[in-house]
């Protein structure tokens, strides 16, 4: 059975609100984390850094674009539910962009191996006109443990496109290079 991670004590910061110097010195600091969880199992000359995307956490499209389910005021499993981080890759989350057109969500949980290891509140995001902010820890998914997103429903059925900021640390060669 695999040990279970704890609980990320972080707020998400709005992006505006931070000097870019400190916006960037924090993304760095998240990055480093994932680098120094990733080759603590695997062979550090052989990984490769790159961006999260949507495939990364289980969204079968090249894009963030969701619906929420039928329940208002409820927490449900969003599209991301039940995805095992593929072998050899390490997953870190560390800030959420809401480009959809209404407010539809207004929390998210961040779930490894069924226990919520991160809760966030997104209402801030609407006060803020780029909608986007960084957190101030990372939740970082190891290779085979499963990643699940819920999130709090405002509105049911509503299209939605929340963006999880983040990288990936994996074993050079699992995505192909062009």
């Amino acid at each position: 059975m695999a040990a279970e991670q704890p609980r990320t004590l972080s707020v998400l910061v709005p992006e505006l609100a931070l000097p870019l110097d400190e916006l960037h010195k924090l993304r760095i600091q998240h990055i480093s984390k994932l680098y120094n969880a990733a080759k603590a199992e695997l062979p550090a000359e052989k990984l490769i850094i790159r961006d999260l995307q949507p495939t990364d956490v289980g969204l079968a499209q090249d894009d963030w674009r969701m619906t929420t389910g039928a329940t208002a005021r409820a927490w449900e499993a969003s599209s991301i539910s039940a995805k095992v981080i593929t072998d050899n890759r390490f997953v870190a989350i560390f800030g959420v962009a809401d480009i959809s057109d209404a407010q539809a969500i207004g929390g998210l949980k961040v779930e490894s191996q069924q226990s919520t290891v991160a809760e966030w509140g997104l209402d801030s995001l609407w006060a803020d006109e780029q909608k986007r902010a960084i957190a101030l820890a990372p939740v970082i998914v190891k290779q085979n443990l499963v990643l699940t997103v819920r999130w709090y429903v405002k509105f049911p059925n509503a299209p939605v496109e929340l963006v999880l900021i983040g990288a990936v640390c994996e074993k050079e060669g699992l995505v192909l290079k062009i």
